[in-house]
């Protein structure tokens, strides 16, 4: 969502949400990428352990980071997803030339 309300304001992105859009376009294409791979039971069994690493990831991280102050009055709300296997991904836009993504799976 950072990215998204950070493209809306064109040349005056942060740097923070320069590397947010950064970071979600590399796991994007990430997701591409592992999307055209054929998934064997060994894979399978791996995908699983990396999916719980990710989640423990991620708890570990909601508890240190969900209603952080920033120092300007503003608390940051955090919310995470998990995805795992074959993913959809779109790229959407054009009008005023923004572009958002969409990922489905």
């Amino acid at each position: 969502e950072v990215a998204s309300r950070a493209a809306r304001g064109g040349k005056r992105m942060s740097a923070a949400a320069k590397a947010t859009k950064a970071a979600a376009e590399a796991a994007m294409q990430a997701a591409r990428e592992a999307a055209e791979v054929a998934v064997t039971e060994q894979e399978a069994d791996a995908m699983c352990q990396a999916v719980l690493l990710a989640c423990q990831c991620c708890l570990d991280l909601h508890a240190r980071l969900h209603n952080f102050d920033t120092g300007t009055g503003n608390r940051l709300s955090l919310h995470i997803g998990v995805g795992a296997g074959t993913v959809s991904i779109l790229q959407v836009g054009g009008i005023y030339d923004r572009w958002e993504y969409v990922v489905a799976g």
